[in-house]
């Protein structure tokens, strides 16, 4: 009952606050020796036919922290083994998803995102290495290393190590490939998770909304308009627009508007270093627009040519004090009369 109340408290909270709709998986090293979550089983289904084997799948689980699932080996190269061992093998596993539940016992939990019904954290786009160590008794241990990107939380990784106990392990199934495969499972000795987000947020930032490339003629006396544009990522109400600087200058004036279509991933610098952009428009989220004086921005830019393509940085802050920062390519024209 203690929950329902809580999670109805933030709501109410976010409701009268205006706080993104999402936030994220909470920053920070977690450590199952120092019971930040609990470590529990792990197994390989051995669709390939066998160890080793092309289209094995490996997983593990925890009830009330982590689910990883769906990393299908890919390969395996032998190395020497260490004196005492009877072989070692480091093994390449891709695909699959980590979900990590929002779960109040969990390190990561984050209660804004529960109360707005936000039950897992889903992590993909992971190359998994294992290195196992196996022994003359039938013993292994292996180690276990990846980092997963979150699917809904851009720029936000997990980074994943476990270890399993040195054991020998459990053999099921009948080795039928269509009903019933062999499975090879045991215990994790520890493990760590390591969640990890931008110190600055990016954004997206579109120069002279609906054109493609964004020309700024350097004798104009007119106004520059930019939107930061809204992804969704966050409230884009929750931007200080008393902090926002183009070039280290400020707005003249600014409003809410919907005016353009995000392009790409902000997190990516090679969209704006390819000079990737869009003639789209609206796209039915409302941006933050904003009128910067030409000459202003001319002046901070210096001596620049004819025909010159350059990135100019919007820098700004959250009303929480989180840093945001993104950028758009303009291309320079001096045509005209000042």
């Amino acid at each position: 009952m203690k929950r329902v109340t809580f999670g109805l408290l933030v709501v109410a909270v976010v409701l009268a606050l205006g706080i993104s709709a999402q936030a994220q998986p909470r920053i920070g090293s977690y450590d199952s020796r120092n019971a930040d979550f609990a470590v529990d089983g792990w197994s390989e289904t051995l669709y390939g036919g066998g160890e080793g084997q092309p289209g094995n799948e490996i997983e593990a689980a925890s009830e009330g922290f982590y689910d990883f699932s769906g990393a299908t080996l890919r390969r395996v190269t032998p190395v020497t083994p260490p004196q005492g061992a009877a072989a070692k093998y480091r093994t390449i596993y891709k695909g699959g998803t980590l979900v990590l539940l929002n779960d109040m016992d969990a390190p990561w939990y984050n209660a804004v995102d529960e109360a707005l019904g936000v039950t897992e954290y889903v992590a993909s786009k992971i190359r998994a290495k294992v290195v196992s160590t196996k022994f003359d008794d039938g013993k292994m241990f292996f180690v276990l290393t990846f980092t997963a990107t979150f699917d809904d939380y851009p720029c936000f990784a997990a980074t994943v190590t476990a270890r399993s106990k040195k054991q020998k392990p459990l053999v099921t199934g009948t080795g039928d490939l269509d009903s019933d495969p062999y499975v090879i499972s045991g215990d994790l000795k520890w493990a760590t998770i390591e969640i990890s987000g931008p110190e600055i947020l990016p954004v997206a930032v579109d120069i002279k909304p609906g054109s493609c490339p964004n020309p700024i003629n350097v004798k104009s006396n007119g106004v520059l308009p930019v939107a930061i544009v809204n992804t969704g990522f966050f409230d884009i109400e929750d931007i200080d627009p008393d902090t926002i600087q183009l070039e280290g200058v400020p707005p003249l004036r600014w409003s809410y508007e919907d005016v353009a279509t995000p392009y790409g991933n902000p997190c990516d610098e090679l969209v704006v270093e390819k000079c990737e952009c869009n003639e789209l428009g609206p796209d039915g989220f409302v941006d933050l627009v904003l009128h910067f004086d030409t000459q202003d921005i001319v002046a901070a830019l210096g001596e620049v040519c004819d025909g010159q393509v350059l990135v100019l940085e919007l820098n700004a802050e959250l009303f929480d004090g989180t840093c945001i920062s993104g950028g758009d390519v303009v291309l320079i024209l001096k045509k005209g009369k000042k």
